[in-house]
């Protein structure tokens, strides 16, 4: 008996499956109208007699857009995901700095302007319009308690 491998593609070209075994065992999996071509998947999808390989994802929220064979990238999605980075940050920072207010409350001080207004700053960080350009506010130097 004849063996043979054969890769079933979906209506963009992308492999589903391969198939492998006697020519008429594998003809009896295969559903009537389906697309296939002999041997194995060697790419991302087929196209044009050639297997094609998708270029590198450039972002972890890109999707493939089977239609146009590119990276999409959900623009609110990748907004979402750099203000969820900048509130981390900011948050960071905020938390780097408690200490400074435990410290002036437990001594019964008042904290240091410069220390208020910095902090301030951090929390009002996500009412700057673009999260790929925030404008960090400056540490007080030391001095200042």
């Amino acid at each position: 008996m004849t063996q043979i491998c054969i890769t079933v593609l979906d209506e963009h070209g992308a492999p589903v499956r391969e198939l492998s075994g006697a020519v008429d065992q594998v003809a009896l999996n295969l559903q009537p109208g389906s697309t296939f071509i002999e041997g194995h998947a060697a790419g991302d999808w087929w196209a044009d007699g050639v297997w094609h390989t998708k270029p590198e994802r450039p972002s972890p929220l890109a999707t493939w857009d089977w239609q146009t064979h590119q990276w999409v990238t959900d623009a609110d999605a990748e907004a979402a995901a750099a203000w969820e980075h900048v509130r981390a940050q900011r948050d960071q920072l905020l938390a780097a700095t408690d200490w400074r207010v435990v410290r002036a409350q437990e001594q019964g001080a008042p904290l240091d302007s410069a220390w208020i207004a910095y902090r301030q700053a951090l929390r009002d960080i996500t009412q700057q319009p673009d999260p790929h350009n925030i404008i960090w506010p400056q540490t007080p130097a030391e001095g200042s308690e």
